[in-house]
């Protein structure tokens, strides 16, 4: 089982996109591109800096690359999954399993084209005897993927 990587509009740039969601003209985006070369940053992690919303950034991600965008407040993961990995995996990168059904694992990412993270989790899965026939990516931010990583081994280290 690989996971594949889904594009919806290749007709539109994610550039364009990025233009078009945050009311940016083409001298902003030129400068936060200059920005992100001189640091040595990505164009989004400029953008995030200068002020843009997390959130609306990772919504313009998941819609450029055919996912869902899912705030993680109401989930809470299977303990027999999460446990499986540690702290530290989970929060370099930016990775969490959300949900696992009938061979079908939803998983929540920061970076949906982290492929290398994706195999790294069905891997891990399989050599617990878990089979994974499907898997459903939701993009997050990466606030909230923190947050929710930080809750479930507070509540485990109660335990």
């Amino acid at each position: 089982m690989k996971a594949k990587i889904r594009r919806v509009s290749p007709e539109v740039s994610f550039i364009d996109l990025i233009i078009e969601r945050l009311g940016l003209s083409t001298e902003e985006i030129q400068k936060f591109q200059q920005k992100a070369k001189e640091q040595k940053k990505s164009l989004l992690q400029i953008l995030i800096e200068q002020g843009y919303s997390e959130e609306e950034i990772a919504k313009i991600k998941a819609d450029y690359f055919g996912y869902k965008f899912e705030k993680l407040t109401n989930y809470v993961p299977p303990e027999d999954i999460v446990n499986i990995f540690s702290k530290d995996f989970l929060k370099e990168r930016l990775i969490l399993p959300l949900s696992y059904q009938g061979g079908i694992l939803k998983i929540a990412m920061v970076e949906p084209t982290d492929i290398v993270s994706i195999n790294e989790v069905i891997e891990r899965l399989k050599s617990h005897g878990i089979e994974i026939t499907e898997v459903d990516i939701v993009v997050t931010t990466k606030k909230q993927i923190i947050e929710k990583i930080e809750l479930i081994f507070e509540e485990r280290e109660k335990s």
